[in-house]
């Protein structure tokens, strides 16, 4: 809804006005643009057998495009609901529209007028009078665009009656020409009401805001009236009200309030006091603290603070056991304060006392927890160390078992060849052809094979030697070590190991622990490409140096990892698969990031893929 413009009161509202007449003009557009498209639809349908078709398609094409231009301004009116300053602008837009659709309706009597229709001529004169008297109602809001639009819309169909007709014409036009003039002295006259009615409109808001502003002045100054007369009675209440306040505070605070006479004897005992000592009102007053709350071992001390009191000198808070009624000894914080007379003589003590003993046993269990804390984290940290152990010799042990696997697949060729040696011999002797040469190329050949064997157990060997220290190693080397390693395996279950050859890298690092994590995500990978029954089956891996970090991509087409798991991958004993451990990829995240990388896992390509980033250094050392 577009929002009322309303003057302030005492000021001009020429410019407000000026915008209600535009709201209004745009709130008759709709009826307008109705009456627009009905009279065009008789038009065409009266004059579709006289006048040539294309033209009264063209005719109806420019007036519909002209009507939804309209009425597209009228949906960004009401959509913006302009403010006051920007009503001109939006009235400007308003009187183009009406003039262009004024010239619209004025073209039928040039380019559709029914020349030899006398009938038609009429029709076509009755529709555009009704077009120019209905506009009376939706076009007089806003000065002289009633008159643009009848302008246009009458003129050329006025002039044709008084200049291209006969006597009936002639005598037609004259009465267009008196009907229009009447129109248009009534659209003055009715825009002149509708002025005028707004101007009174925002008079009387201004009327009634002036009388607000005088009744607001009014009602400030009994206010003001009221305030002083009510603001001595509040004084007068604010002090009885403080006394009540500060007895309240005195009976209902957790604090023991005591209040002491000069001779240290008791004047005044409120509950908390009954509460936290045991002694009742009538018990405790005047009888002297001695008595009452101090056990022996304190008297001395406290009688120095009371004489420090007296005198003004000290004492305001200290800290010292004391007795209760059933015997217990507490610790109690207290809180004194003299009271000092206008001669500035102490005439007694006003003390607060809280119980601390709890808090006093809390802070020596603390200080006591502090003092053991180092041993304790050492423990702790002890405990981790062994846990960390447990985990890292888990971790060889599943892989130990990959390697065992992978064992076989290396022996089963040169084992096939060594029973071919030997089969070799027993046939040569069986037909006479073992001879002194024939022996040696036998033994020769199985001694290259056992010797192959051989390296193989040195190679797995040294894989299960860890690395006590960080040593500089060629990360191509170890990459190229563990693809060798896991070759026959993967060769045996029909998957490829994509490896892409590059330069030497260097890092400072764990050898043996990386080819671990490697072998690691070979496994994974291979595991995932058979639990997927995936013919044609891959592993690729990737080295690349990136902004100082040597980084390693494995990725594979097993399928990748659900997006419920990701992120849990590397959590220590998760695991999905029924026979595993959980701690593969836990070790190889910790070993990687003990060489000051990192280890993520994304899906992509089918499969997923791991990144390793180690920070690299020069080859040379």
């Amino acid at each position: 809804m577009i929002a009322h413009a309303e003057a302030e009161p005492g000021k001009d509202f020429s410019s407000a006005l000026n915008a209600e007449l535009v709201k209004h003009a745009y709130s008759q557009l709709p009826s307008g643009l109705l009456a627009t498209l009905i009279n065009a639809s008789l038009v065409c349908y009266a004059l579709w057998g006289e006048i040539s078709p294309h033209l009264i398609v063209g005719w109806v094409a420019v007036l519909c495009a002209i009507s939804l231009g309209r009425y597209a301004l009228l949906h960004q009116y009401r959509r913006r609901a302009p403010d006051v300053a920007a009503a001109a602008a939006w009235g400007r837009r308003f009187r183009v529209g009406a003039v262009l659709a004024g010239l619209a309706w004025g073209s039928l009597s040039i380019w559709l007028f029914p020349e030899q229709s006398p009938a038609h001529q009429m029709l076509l004169g009755f529709v555009l009078g009704g077009m120019v008297a209905g506009a009376l109602a939706t076009l007089t809001a806003l000065p002289r665009v009633y008159l643009l639009f009848m302008a246009p819309t009458i003129l050329p169909f006025t002039l044709r009656m008084l200049l291209f007709g006969g006597l009936l014409h002639f005598s037609m036009g004259l009465m267009v020409v008196v009907f229009t003039v009447a129109l248009w002295v009534a659209s003055e006259r009715i825009h002149a009401t509708i002025r005028q009615s707004l101007r009174l409109r925002f008079e009387n808001l201004q009327l009634v805001g002036d009388l607000h502003s005088a009744k607001t002045g009014l009602e400030q100054i009994n206010r003001q009236l009221q305030a002083e007369v009510l603001e001595r009675r509040s004084a007068e209440k604010t002090v009885r009200q403080s006394q009540q306040r500060l007895a309240l505070h005195v009976q209902q605070t957790p604090l023991a309030a005591i209040e002491w006479d000069v001779d240290f004897r008791v004047i005044s005992w409120n509950p908390s006091a009954e509460k936290i000592f045991g002694f009742r009102y009538d018990e405790a007053v005047g009888r002297h603290a001695a008595e009452l709350i101090l056990p022996g071992n304190e008297c001395i001390r406290v009688e120095a603070v009371w004489q420090a009191l007296l005198a003004q000198k000290g004492g305001v808070s200290s800290t010292n056991a004391n007795l209760t009624k059933d015997g217990r000894t507490i610790i109690c914080e207290w809180y004194n304060t003299p009271l000092v007379d206008e001669r500035g003589q102490v005439i007694g003590v006003a003390s607060l006392a809280q119980d601390v003993t709890k808090r006093v046993a809390a802070e020596g269990a603390l200080k006591e927890l502090n003092d053991t804390l180092e041993q304790r984290i050492a423990e702790a940290l002890a405990r981790n160390r062994e846990k960390d152990h447990l985990l890292i010799q888990q971790s060889r042990l599943a892989a130990m078992g990959e390697m065992v696997g992978n064992i076989a697949h290396q022996w089963r060729q040169p084992l096939n060849a060594l029973g071919l040696v030997l089969a070799n011999i027993k046939d040569a002797f069986l037909f006479n052809e073992l001879d002194a040469p024939f022996l040696e190329a036998a033994v020769r050949d199985g001694r290259r094979l056992i010797d192959k064997m051989s390296s193989t157990i040195d190679d797995f060997r040294n894989f299960f030697r860890p690395n006590r220290e960080k040593i500089h190693f060629n990360v191509m080397k170890v990459v190229d070590e563990t693809v060798a390693l896991t070759q026959s395996s993967f060769d045996h279950q029909n998957i490829v190991i994509r490896h892409q050859e590059m330069r030497d890298i260097w890092v400072d690092g764990y050898p043996n622990e990386l080819s671990q994590v490697l072998l690691n995500l070979f496994g994974n990978a291979k595991e995932a490409i058979q639990q997927k029954k995936k013919m044609g089956g891959w592993v690729e891996i990737k080295v690349r140096a990136d902004a100082g970090y040597c980084v390693i991509e494995v990725s594979d087409n097993g399928g990748g990892i659900g997006d419920d798991i990701l992120l849990r991958v590397f959590d220590p004993y998760f695991t999905t698969k029924t026979s595993g451990t959980g701690i593969g990829l836990y070790m190889s995240k910790m070993i990687v990031e003990n060489m000051g990388g990192t280890l993520s896992v994304k899906n992509g390509n089918g499969g997923s893929v791991f990144t390793l980033a180690i920070p690299a250094v020069a080859a040379a050392r």
